[in-house]
C-alpha cells in the first residue's frame, strides 16, 4: 500500500512537473495578451512588530501588509471590489464595496460637520455685536470650533480607514496567483 501511495505522488509530481504551465510557455503574441490581461498586486503600506515579556515568557513578532493596490494589465489600477469581481469572488467583492461606500460616506459626513461648525464659528461674530445674543455668539463660536475640531478628528479617521483594504495582502495574493495561473491555461487552450 505504502508503494502504491508513494508511486502515486511521484506520477502526479511529474506530470505536474511535465504539464505545467508558466509565461515562459508563451509566444510572443500570447505574452502580450497575458501582460494586457494579468493581475499584480503592490503593497504600499506594511508594519512589522515584535514584543518581549519579561524573563522570556512571552515573545512574539508579526509582519503584515494592510494596505495595498491591485493592477491589471499593463498599469491599469482597479479598487478591491473589481479585483474580486475578475477573480470570481462576488460576495466579497460586494462586502468590499458596501464597506469602501460606508465609509466614503462617512467621511463626507464628517466634510460636512467641518463646514457647518465653521458656519457657526464665523456667524457667531454677526451676534456680538449686541448684548442680548453675545451668550448666543459665544455658544455658536464654542460650538463651531468643538465641531470643526471633531470633525478634522473624525475625517482623519475615516481617510485613513479608506486607504487600508477589507482583505489582508496575503489572502488575495494566492488569488491573484491562481486567476494568473488559469490566465495562462486559458491562452494556451486557445
Amino acid at each position: 500500500m505504502k508503494v502504491v501511495v508513494n508511486l502515486t505522488i511521484i506520477f502526479s509530481f511529474i506530470v505536474n512537473i511535465v504539464f505545467a504551465q508558466t509565461i515562459s510557455d508563451l509566444n510572443a503574441e500570447q505574452k502580450t495578451i497575458y501582460n494586457r490581461n494579468k493581475l499584480t498586486i503592490e503593497v504600499t503600506q506594511q508594519s512589522m512588530g515584535s514584543g518581549f515579556g519579561g524573563y522570556g515568557s512571552v515573545s512574539y513578532s508579526g509582519q503584515s501588509w494592510y494596505q495595498w493596490m491591485a493592477y491589471r494589465g499593463v498599469g491599469h489600477r482597479i479598487s478591491e471590489a473589481e479585483f474580486f469581481k475578475i477573480t470570481g469572488y462576488p460576495r466579497e467583492a460586494s462586502i468590499a464595496m458596501a464597506r469602501y461606500n460606508k465609509l466614503k460616506s462617512g467621511h463626507q459626513n464628517s466634510l460636512s460637520l467641518m463646514g457647518g461648525s465653521a458656519l457657526a464659528f464665523i456667524s457667531s461674530f454677526f451676534f456680538m455685536s449686541s448684548d442680548e445674543t453675545f451668550g448666543l455668539s459665544i455658544i455658536l463660536m464654542l460650538g463651531g470650533i468643538a465641531g470643526f475640531f471633531g470633525g478634522v478628528g473624525v475625517s482623519a479617521k475615516y481617510s485613513t480607514l479608506l486607504k487600508r483594504n477589507y482583505t489582508p495582502y496575503k489572502s488575495v495574493e494566492g488569488i491573484m496567483n491562481e486567476y494568473n495561473s488559469n490566465l495562462i491555461k486559458e491562452i494556451i487552450n486557445q
